[in-house]
């Protein structure tokens, strides 16, 4: 996943009327400082920018999942 597919993402749902939506976000784990595993914990700065979406989408919650 790359920083301009997040922001189309970000974008899109902003765009989004009503209803509140749950939107699954899957990737690798392999790709540090983008988006990694660390010590049980999803870090990185693509992690930060969705968190930062998702607390500002209160009709929309994205469930992110990094695997291997």
């Amino acid at each position: 996943m790359n920083f301009r597919l997040v922001l189309a993402l970000c974008f899109m749902l902003l765009c989004t009327p009503g209803g509140a939506t749950s939107i699954p976000v899957f990737s690798g784990d392999g790709s540090p400082p983008k988006m990694f595993v660390h010590e049980g914990r999803q870090r990185g700065v693509l992690i930060d920018i969705l968190a930062y979406a998702d607390q500002h989408m209160p009709d929309h919650r994205m469930d992110l999942k990094l695997y291997p």
